[in-house]
């Protein structure tokens, strides 16, 4: 897990993939909410979607692909946790690349995402985005393919 400022998005661009993935963050202009394709291996989905308390929210983790969460309007929380003791409570869809799992986690950090803030996760990063008090975000989360 790696949180920081889009400010300092030179130091992540560690191959072409991650490069387009912060040229499309940084050139972010209002794109309606969808799917957009970036380059081989890379895409993003631009989401307006309403939070919860963290009791609604389930973690969630990948296999195939890093998550680049980024805040554009509003804020959330994103709970993550290295705890491996979670259990599966909606197996791996591996078109959608995501798995859900069931309990809180020990050792929870709380990441506040506000705008120009992200978060890269990678796939031992279980996570819980959307924490909040029903308020709206708008955020875009860029999937980068680990490997072929």
């Amino acid at each position: 897990m790696i949180y920081d400022s889009t400010q300092n998005h030179a130091l992540y661009e560690r191959n072409e993939r991650y490069k387009k993935a912060f040229e499309f963050l940084l050139g972010y202009s209002s794109q309606a909410p969808g799917r957009y394709e970036i380059c081989d291996g890379v895409y993003a989905m631009v989401q307006e979607r309403s939070t919860e308390p963290a009791e609604k929210r389930q973690f969630e983790a990948h296999r195939r692909y890093a998550d680049i969460q980024y805040c554009v309007e509003g804020s959330e929380t994103i709970g993550v946790s290295l705890d491996k003791d979670f259990e599966v409570s909606v197996p791996y869809n591996a078109e959608r690349d995501i798995e859900f799992y069931e309990g809180r986690g020990r050792d929870v950090a709380l990441m506040p995402m506000r705008p120009g803030h992200f978060l890269l996760l990678y796939p031992h990063d279980f996570h819980m985005p959307l924490i909040g008090d029903g308020g709206r975000v708008r955020k875009i989360v860029v999937k980068v393919l680990l490997d072929d």
